[in-house]
């Protein structure tokens, strides 16, 4: 059998290309570095599509679950306000609510967890992205669309206050959540006597939603309205040799 019949019938098995027509006798095509960009550019495309798919998907999903912890939360209020007023509130509905409670809370700091995870894997997608193609990077771009998204800069401490007073109603303090958050006159002018801990920020939701189950929150106000809780905004030395009283500056984190 000749080379030439050979060839006609391996040619006559394979499946032709739809993607265009190919030369083998020319070079390919090359961007303004000279660089071949086809095959790049292709999966350039494919990998930015990509990302954008992939956070529209952990957005989507984040207000979906925000959604849900608020609606649940809501029931959960009407319910409870519904028994006080008709005093049925007894000790078999109040384990059934805070079992509900329960849930709530645990399945927030799930929620925080999965944002904190995807929040961390497009930081380091991102990174290998530029290292290996330093050429065309995109970290920078990304991370501030990130940063500009609502799974990433949204506050749900609406989320806390409401549980804090579900936890409280269960409870059944002798105070309201509202008399507990109101700002009179004297709520900034008394002799404070209080510990300060220093709390990783990954941790701060666990460690209010484990204060909150014993202890109502108290609102504050910051430059933004009330809050359940403020940044740093002062810094005691307990060196003499570094001078005494505070360093103050609004809004700092440290």
């Amino acid at each position: 059998m000749s080379a030439t019949t050979e060839f006609d019938q391996y040619a006559s098995r394979t499946t032709p290309l739809t993607r265009g027509k190919l030369s083998l006798t020319t070079p390919a095509p090359t961007d303004m570095r000279g660089q071949m960009s086809t095959p790049r550019n292709t999966s350039e495309e494919t990998f930015f599509k990509s990302i954008d798919g992939e956070m529209e998907k952990v957005e989507k999903f984040t207000n979906q679950i925000v959604d849900d912890l608020k609606q649940r939360l809501s029931r959960l209020e009407l319910d409870i306000a519904e028994l006080k007023m008709l005093k049925q509130l007894n000790e078999k509905n109040r384990h059934e609510f805070k079992s509900q409670a329960d849930d709530i809370g645990v399945e927030l700091l799930r929620l925080e967890k999965y944002v904190n995870v995807n929040f961390m894997g497009f930081h380091k997608i991102l990174k290998k992205h530029d290292k290996y193609l330093p050429g065309n990077p995109c970290k920078a771009f990304y991370v501030a669309r990130m940063h500009r998204q609502n799974w990433v800069t949204a506050d749900y401490s609406v989320i806390v206050v409401k549980l804090s007073g579900i936890y409280s109603d269960i409870r059944g303090d002798d105070f309201s959540a509202e008399e507990a958050t109101k700002d009179n006159d004297d709520s900034q002018t008394f002799l404070r006597s209080t510990k300060k801990y220093w709390v990783e920020t990954e941790d701060v939701s666990a460690v209010k939603y484990a204060v909150l189950q014993h202890l109502p929150v108290f609102l504050q106000n910051t430059s933004t309205g009330q809050s359940d809780s403020q940044l740093t905004n002062s810094v005691y030395l307990d060196n003499d040799s570094l001078g005494k009283g505070c360093f103050r500056h609004n809004f700092c984190s440290i």
